[in-house]
């Protein structure tokens, strides 16, 4: 190396660290400090140094204005040469996945070899709390890069800091198994520890009592070795039914939500499989190694199958071999399957997000496109728009396409294949997507229902959204197969023999004229439903609809009120848009005038950062986004029927005297995509998990139509049975 200014030690792009660099709390406020030292070309007059942060990454938006107020950054440069720094933050600016950018600009003079850029993350000496970290476990990276000659040409700092971010202290616990067990043999299940933002807490070291059907229990201390996961083995239930599992630490004051169980006499034709099949990792635009994703959704999040879906125009050909080899070697027929796949990711106008599933290990790769793969030498394989891809793949039984709404959305108007498509993502970490669903069922397709995460950090299965990019914790499918095989699942997803649920394992049984769900007959006479659900949490409403039409709201028992007091429930839900940014902001309140209000609980918040934030006997105040789900709260009130609510957010404001609700729910249009507010006598936590009923549509109209089931549960938590197409004459 060639010294420069008696400095032989720099590198050609200078040096970067970070400090403290010990592991940190995933969610935790603090200040960092990251030291860059100018390396042997210094850095001139108009070029700049630049920290990228990764797209997934929510390590919260820095400032530089307000230096009293949370996530403000400074900035100090060291030279004897009087250059200045012009900083900013842009979260576009960067090139994918690294677009958040940290811009420091040059001015005024250069820097030479030596000089230091420091920048204080989260910096406390005017008064700022400091910033708040990314709330996910994982690799942090701080991507240090360099224009040295102000070409806008970047170059990477060899060693860019990364900070260990790992789960905090255990605040919920969890029973993740199976759905359907045979009584007398055995089976497994997974108590996890999990932190406020859904993390694995590593450090929990609690004492936990399993408590099994028939009044058994089973203690375990959790060891360093558990690193917050547990798996119980060899659990056996003799007696058939619908029975339930908990776990919970006494000392600490956890408890999870029951895991519904449903034990056979003899082993079921077909049981329910629980799957993820959609995420992806570091390869793409995610976070985390393909080891970290397969491993999680095994062990952590005790997935019976999984996919894993990165986004085409990135896939280079050794991540496409590199996928291939991962997905054969985690494969474990009748434990854990998995199943080769990429994202077809055209943009909207070409077909949009559609997820490419094989059945086998050797699936070819036709991108939409290679913007961002440098080898073009096949760029002849690529099929664009998605009408293309449906004729290369068109008569092969061993691939199946579902669309999903993403950062982009699936254009199911234009363009659909009956053969490939044989379900349709209802729900991901992104939202919930009822309106992609109909505009299928608009043109008359005959579809199913999936969920997935879409995760980008490497937690398949069980992934909580980071907040402001991802809406929901993300979306499971349930397929009822007679195995766990790549072939009997296959068949089951072929068969649209599914139903999907925002992540949470509800039980859900739904059959018309004897039919399973996904079947299609005919008939001349009524159509009989048989309902069974069990929820994982009190239920809130259970619909039967022949779609688009909602045909029967089965009855949940409301909790009778003394005289002059009411108990409400009070929900939004929906979305801005259908495209990218979807989110819908509900900050507000909801006022009582000529009453009181007694008590306000919050429901269906999917970060510790929203929720109820103020109660007074005037009103409740809460922080709430959502992508389609629910957020809500449950109010006390005393008053009388002339007592008004006056609700107040950006999407609704209106007013409603308490007398109306005599009449039924009240329902408040908010516009967008189904926005709106909800309001009606709240069930109450005594409220049933488990409800069976019978549903008679006696005379159905001429036509096919789709019959299905959509679950609410109290908690906001949803399901779907795909439908069943029911041709009446």
């Amino acid at each position: 190396m060639t010294a420069v200014a008696g400095r032989a030690d720099l590198p050609r792009y200078g040096l970067a660290r970070l400090t403290p660099s010990a592991p940190a709390v995933a969610g935790s406020v603090g200040t960092w400090t990251l030291t860059y030292q100018v390396g042997t070309h210094g850095i001139d007059d108009g070029g700049a140094f630049r920290v990228a942060l990764h797209t997934t990454s929510d390590w919260s938006s820095q400032q530089f204005e307000a230096p009293a107020a949370p996530d403000y950054t400074a900035v100090t440069v060291e030279t004897t040469h009087g250059a200045r720094l012009e900083a900013r933050f842009d979260p576009d600016l960067g090139v994918r996945p690294w677009k958040k950018i940290v811009q420091l600009r040059v001015r005024d003079a250069a820097l030479w070899p030596g000089d230091t850029i420091t920048i204080t993350f989260g910096d406390r000496q005017g008064g700022s709390p400091g910033t708040r970290a990314q709330t996910f476990a994982g690799p942090m990276t701080f991507r240090c890069l360099v224009d040295a000659f102000g070409t806008g040409v970047y170059e990477l700092v060899p060693d860019s800091p990364i900070l260990p971010m790992i789960g905090g202290p255990a605040t919920t616990l969890h029973v993740l198994g199976p759905s359907d067990v045979t009584a007398g043999k055995p089976f497994g299940v997974v108590v996890r520890a999990n932190d406020a933002w859904g993390n694995v807490s590593v450090g929990y070291r609690g004492t936990v009592r399993l408590t099994l059907p028939a009044g058994d229990t089973l203690d375990y201390q959790f060891e360093a070795s558990d690193r917050g996961v547990h798996r119980f083995e060899g659990l056996v239930v003799d007696e058939p039914g619908v029975h339930a599992i908990g776990v919970s630490d006494a000392e600490q004051a956890l408890e999870s939500q029951p895991h519904p169980l449903r034990c056979h006499a003899e082993t079921p034709l077909r049981r329910v499989h629980w799957g993820d099949p959609h995420g992806q990792t570091e390869e793409t635009v995610g976070i985390g190694t393909l080891d970290d994703y397969f491993t999680y959704a095994r062990d952590a999040a005790a997935l019976d199958f999984v996919g894993h879906q990165g986004n085409d125009f990135q896939i280079t050909a050794g991540i496409w071999q590199a996928i291939r080899e991962k997905i054969a070697a985690y494969h474990e027929p009748g434990r854990f399957v998995s199943f080769l796949g990429y994202e077809w990711s055209g943009n909207t106008p070409g077909g949009g997000d559609h997820n490419v599933h094989f059945l086998h290990d050797d699936g070819p790769l036709h991108r939409s496109s290679h913007w961002q793969v440098p080898d073009r030498t096949d760029e002849a394989t690529d099929r664009h728009p998605v009408s293309r891809l449906y004729e290369q793949f068109r008569g092969r039984e061993d691939v199946l396409l579902i669309p999903h709404v993403g950062g982009r959305h699936a254009n199911l108007i234009e363009f659909f294949d009956d053969e490939l498509i044989p379900l349709v993502e209802i729900c991901s970490a992104w939202g919930v997507f009822e309106w992609l669903t109909e505009d299928a069922l608009r043109r008359g397709a005959r579809i199913g229902f999936a969920g997935g995460s879409d995760d980008h950090t490497a937690r398949p299965g069980f992934a909580s959204p980071p907040p402001h990019h991802f809406g929901i914790r993300g979306g499971l499918t349930a397929a009822l197969a007679s195995a766990c095989t790549r072939e009997a699942l296959w068949e089951a997803l072929k068969a649209r023999r599914t139903y999907a649920t925002t992540g949470v394992r509800i039980l859900l049984d739904v059959t018309a004229n004897g039919h399973a769900v996904g079947s299609a007959f005919s008939t001349d006479g009524p159509v009989e439903l048989s309902v069974h659900v069990v929820g994982t949490a009190p239920l809130w409403r259970v619909e039967v609809l022949r779609w688009p039409q909602v045909l029967y709201s089965h009855a949940i028992p409301v909790s009778r009120q003394p005289n002059g007091r009411y108990r409400l429930r009070v929900g939004w839900t929906g979305a801005r848009i259908r495209a990218r940014h979807r989110l819908t902001r509900w900050d507000g309140r909801l006022a009582v005038e000529g009453g009181r209000l007694l008590s306000a609980q919050g429901w269906g918040y999917d970060h510790p950062e929203d929720g109820v934030t103020a109660v007074t006997s005037d009103d409740v105040q809460w922080r709430s986004e959502t992508a389609g789900d629910w957020d809500g709260v449950v109010v006390e009130i005393e008053g009388t029927p002339a007592t008004r609510l006056r609700f107040e957010s950006a999407p609704a404001t209106f007013g409603l005297p308490l007398g109306d609700l005599s009449a039924g729910p009240f329902t408040h249009d908010a516009g967008g995509i189904g926005q709106h507010v909800r309001i009606e006598p709240d069930p109450g936590p005594e409220a049933p998990r488990e409800v069976r009923f019978q549903y008679q549509d006696d005379a159905p109209p001429a036509g096919r139509h789709p019959y299905f089931v959509r679950v609410t549960q109290q908690d906001g938590h949803m399901a779907w049975s795909s439908p069943i197409y029911v041709t009446a004459s």
